[in-house]
């Protein structure tokens, strides 16, 4: 069913029933209108911070439904960090959203971005679309809310283990693989489908050559292909003159899926060892479900 009507009278307004405006503090609000395209939200200084929202209607709470919607920007420098969709529910007192209350990115279209997430019926009483312009310059247009019936997710149960404990930073690098492939060994005969090794196994070395990176990562990819199991290892990576704290992700064919970088490295890190912070924060789609690493 649709949440907009198809088409939009022009003109600036504060209600388009049944959607309303809403923002925390008259200080912060932006300006609303409706456009020929869609729900438009303006804004008025880097303090910006409004939504238009409507109540969803009323749903089969037996029955999983998705949600999406499309939008496009204009003069806005970090759309992760200032166009949000959420489903929440909202009292005097409260404010929060719902499981898989975030709509995330599921493509693009004709200059156009599509926002979606699922929402089982029984979770959707009292529940609001919240279509955010936060804390930029510049203006969003959202248009085509949507929420429609959807199979049920099949049942999925995935096994992970998680290995604790490390080399010490002396040991040498072949004491520090013999540890990453028993390990995984190990955890590949329960039948997991995902290993997840400590931060910095490999840590200690005086060069690229005595951290070996690619040694560590070709023995992790023999018992991943072994077992048919995902791999997720905490390791130093060197890249040119260039070192970093890194979660390598494996897939059960042994290829690299990809890297995450720590973002955050201690002072230690950074000015004593130096480690250089890394600047994104990847999401990898598997056939176990998305996943990604934050190191501590």
């Amino acid at each position: 069913m649709q949440l907009m009507p198809s088409a939009f009278t022009p003109g600036k307004v504060e209600v388009a029933d049944p959607w309303y405006t809403w923002y925390p503090r008259p200080a912060l609000a932006p300006q609303f209108s409706v456009t020929s395209e869609g729900l438009c939200i303006t804004s008025t200084g880097e303090n910006t911070c409004g939504c238009w929202e409507r109540l969803l209607p009323a749903l089969d709470p037996k029955m999983q439904y998705q949600v999406t919607v499309e939008y496009r920007t204009a003069g806005i420098a970090h759309e992760g960090k200032s166009i949000w969709a959420l489903l929440v529910k909202k009292s005097d007192s409260d404010w929060k959203y719902t499981y898989d209350g975030v709509l995330q990115k599921a493509g693009d279209k004709e200059g156009w971005t599509i926002l979606t997430t699922t929402l089982d019926g029984h979770e959707a009483a009292g529940v609001r679309l919240a279509l955010y312009l936060s804390y930029s310059t510049g203006q969003v247009i959202w248009r085509r809310a949507e929420i429609r019936e959807v199979p049920p997710a099949p049942a999925r149960t995935v096994r992970v283990a998680a290995v604790g404990g490390s080399p010490a930073k002396q040991d040498s690098l072949e004491i520090k693989i013999r540890f990453l492939e028993e390990m995984a060994e190990k955890a590949g005969s329960f039948g997991v489908d995902l290993v997840c090794f400590p931060e910095s196994v490999n840590s200690g070395g005086k060069n690229a050559a005595e951290r070996g990176y690619e040694a560590c990562v070709a023995a992790l990819a023999e018992k991943a292909r072994r077992h048919s199991m995902y791999i997720c290892a905490g390791l130093h990576q060197d890249v040119g003159d260039t070192l970093y704290n890194v979660a390598v992700f494996l897939d059960p064919q042994g290829q690299v899926i990809g890297t995450y970088r720590k973002t955050h490295p201690t002072i230690q890190e950074c000015l004593y060892k130096g480690i250089k912070p890394g600047d994104t924060y990847p999401v990898f789609d598997t056939a176990i479900g998305r996943l990604a690493a934050l190191i501590c």
